[in-house]
């Protein structure tokens, strides 16, 4: 196959257009280990974020793999880090984000640690596919998508 520079992107799409389309996909890994399930609203294009749901949420604690550090604490040195280091501003800044568990009809937060072994511990069923309305802390009701 012959590509002209500049539609490798396009080509890239119109294959993934046709895994999707066609289910040549592995679901359960997909679920554990991408961000395909996160929902989006609809009316902002957004990532649905557990605080547009619930006023009072609190992040979860991230301790799988990365370690937070307040915004004022000294970093280890280079040699002496484990693992990767960001500032509780970052983390604030980051989020969680929420996933349809087909088990309960409901949107359920996950974090940034909840990819592997630990989202089957979860023990949810995120949607890949459908359309959702859930009610923000305003009381609007919004579509979402995974």
């Amino acid at each position: 196959m012959i590509v002209r520079p500049g539609t490798t992107p396009a080509l890239a799409l119109g294959f993934c257009h046709v895994l999707l389309k066609e289910k040549r996909y592995d679901a359960e890994y997909i679920k554990r280990y991408t961000d395909l399930p996160l929902l989006v609203r609809m009316d902002t294009l957004q990532l649905l974020r557990p605080t547009d749901l619930q006023s009072d949420y609190q992040l979860a604690p991230l301790q799988n793999y990365i370690r937070v550090l307040k915004a004022d604490e000294p970093a280890p040195p280079p040699l002496q880090q484990e693992a990767p280091i960001v500032r509780e501003p970052l983390r604030q800044e980051w989020g969680d984000f929420m996933v349809w568990d087909s088990q309960t009809n409901r949107p359920v937060p996950l974090s940034r640690d909840d990819t592997g072994k630990l989202y089957e511990q979860k023990g949810i069923d995120a949607a890949l596919e459908g359309s959702f309305t859930v009610r923000l802390v305003d009381g609007q009701a919004v579509e979402v998508r995974p």
